[in-house]
């Protein structure tokens, strides 16, 4: 990684071993901020991202390999849950991430080396305030994002829905800076009916979305806790049993109930509570 200390910051990073160093710049100098950062890896996804005003940079992030092409966008919204961005950081091996995630750093989901052989490389973003997530929901189409992102909510750029390849699954999250406005304690996953009455014996409330709709398995949905402390400050899809195995090892709360079953990878939900 090249910092300058001035004006702006490079992020290097390399996509593969074979390809060019890919960078991301960003400037300090803006009257209006960027607050939002999102991902595209399909055609599909651009339309809401352009309707809710994002802005596209048009180069792709895993150009010269056989992977998705991946686009980054970011806007400046004005809603009460955005927050301003501070900084950057981006990691290329699973064993970076779990000092960040506990440590002020909130991991954008999609992984920029997406369809290509190697180690997985996020990028992260730290914000000028404490956040809490304040409202989770799941989405099965397109149609929806639009709204979603006027609304304030953030896709986390994760199909969950592995092993389906039409329709993608993605989770979406609210933040706020209100502690006392959160009210989730701790997340749950259900993969069948003894999950869910577990799960509400335990007061947990269930998500509106099955986040695995694919023929094979049964319905997957997440769960969450209310309550009045310990809030959830970030949670996010972790891909593979390395991920899983590296949050656990660093204390990192791991839901560890598999989101896609029809998948040769795993997913599971991580999140890390104040």
């Amino acid at each position: 990684m090249k910092r300058n200390l001035e004006k702006s910051t490079t992020l290097k990073f390399r996509v593969t071993s074979t390809v060019e160093p890919q960078f991301i710049w960003y400037k300090k100098e803006s009257l209006s901020s960027i607050n939002r950062i999102q991902f595209s890896f399909r055609p599909e996804m651009e339309a809401g991202l352009t309707a809710a005003g994002f802005k596209k940079v048009n180069r792709n992030l895993n150009a010269r390999t056989k992977g998705d092409q991946i686009f980054l966008w970011y806007m400046s919204g004005t809603t009460e849950f955005d927050v301003s961005i501070v900084d950057l950081r981006v990691t290329i091996s699973v064993t970076d991430e779990p000092v960040l995630f506990k440590s002020g750093w909130e991991r954008l989901g999609c992984n920029l080396n997406l369809g290509v052989a190697g180690d997985p490389v996020y990028l992260w973003v730290k914000r000028n305030k404490q956040t809490y997530i304040s409202d989770i929901r799941g989405s099965e189409c397109f149609t929806v994002d639009t709204d979603n992102f006027k609304k304030g909510f953030f896709r986390v750029d994760q199909n969950t829905n592995g092993g389906a390849k039409s329709t993608l699954v993605f989770l979406w999250y609210q933040r706020t800076t209100d502690a006392d406005a959160s009210g989730m304690t701790s997340l749950g996953v259900s993969l069948c009916a003894d999950d869910e009455d577990h799960l509400k014996k335990k007061h947990f409330v269930r998500g509106d979305t099955n986040l695995h709709c694919a023929k094979c398995g049964n319905a997957v949905y997440l769960w969450y806790k209310p309550g009045e402390t310990s809030k959830i400050q970030y949670f996010t899809v972790l891909v593979g049993e390395e991920a899983r195995r590296v949050y656990k090892e660093h204390g990192c709360n791991v839901v560890e109930k598999n989101l896609s079953s029809c998948s040769i990878t795993p997913l599971y939900i991580a999140y890390y509570v104040e």
